[in-house]
C-alpha cells in the first residue's frame, strides 16, 4: 500500500506488484472532495483574472476561506508579466498569498467531508509557482500546512524550470468520526507573491485483501512514480 505522497515521488512498499495494482484503484478513487479545483462558485473577475475573497468568504462553492484573505484565479491573467499563471485542472486555481506582497499571515480553505470512523483515506493537492525569469516574485519555495481532522503536516514546494510549475503533495490519515475538517494554508513564499494551490482531493484508502485481488490481474514491475507538471 502507498502510506504517504510527500513532494512528487510516492514510496513504493517491497512487492512491486502489488503496489502498481492499488496505485490503479487509488488515483481512481471517488473523490469525496466538493468542487475540488475551485471550478464553481460566485466568481467577480476585476480586470486581472482574479478576486480577492476575505476571510470567512464562502464564494468558493464548497469551501471557506480560513486564516486571511486569498486570490481566486482564472484563465487568462496577468499574474506574471511573461508568463500568465496556467490552472492544473480546470480553469480556476487559488494564490494562498492574497493580493500583492504583504508576507504572513496568508490566505486558507477548509471543507468538512462526511467519512467513516477508522476507515483510511488519502488526502493529496497540488502545490504551484510561477518561474517566470521577468517575475521572480512569483517563483518559489512555497509552503503550506495541510489538515485533516487531528493530523496536521507542513510541504514545501521548490521547483525549477521556467513557467508555471504544479507538484502533488499528500499523506494518508484515519477518520475518527463520521466527518472530517480537511484544510490548506499557506505559511511562506520565497518569492513574497504567489503560492498556488489546485486540484484538492480525499479518497479511501483500500484495503490491503482489495489490492491483493487487483494484483493477481496485473503484476507489473515498477521502479518509482513521480509527477512533475510544467505549463509554459
Amino acid at each position: 500500500m502507498v502510506k504517504c505522497l510527500v513532494g512528487y515521488r510516492r514510496t513504493l512498499p517491497v512487492i512491486i506488484g502489488v503496489c502498481f495494482a492499488g496505485l490503479g484503484s487509488y488515483s481512481h478513487a471517488a473523490n469525496l472532495v466538493a468542487n475540488p479545483s475551485f471550478e464553481l462558485g460566485s466568481f467577480t473577475n476585476r480586470g486581472d483574472g482574479f478576486q480577492i475573497l476575505p476571510l470567512g468568504s464562502t464564494a468558493i462553492g464548497g469551501w471557506t476561506v480560513i486564516n486571511d484573505a486569498l486570490a481566486w484565479g482564472t484563465v487568462p491573467n496577468s499574474a506574471a508579466s511573461v508568463n500568465p499563471i496556467t490552472p492544473f485542472d480546470g480553469t480556476f486555481f487559488l494564490d494562498l498569498q492574497g493580493d500583492g506582497i504583504f508576507g504572513a499571515p496568508y490566505g486558507g480553505v477548509m471543507q468538512t467531508l462526511p467519512t467513516v470512523s477508522g476507515q483510511q483515506y488519502h488526502f493529496a493537492f497540488d502545490l504551484g509557482t510561477e518561474q517566470s525569469p521577468a517575475s521572480p516574485a512569483t517563483h518559489g519555495p512555497i509552503s503550506v500546512v495541510a489538515t485533516a481532522g487531528s493530523t496536521s503536516l507542513p510541504f514545501t514546494f521548490n521547483p525549477g524550470g521556467t513557467g508555471t510549475q504544479w507538484g502533488q503533495f499528500g499523506f494518508d490519515f484515519t477518520a475518527s468520526s463520521s466527518s472530517t475538517p480537511i484544510s490548506i494554508v499557506g505559511t511562506d513564499t520565497a518569492g513574497g507573491a504567489y503560492i498556488g494551490l489546485d486540484l484538492v482531493s480525499v479518497t479511501l484508502v483500500p484495503e490491503p485483501s482489495t489490492l491483493l485481488i487487483a494484483s493477481l490481474g496485473s503484476i507489473t514491475l515498477i521502479a518509482g512514480t513521480s509527477r512533475m507538471h510544467s505549463r509554459r
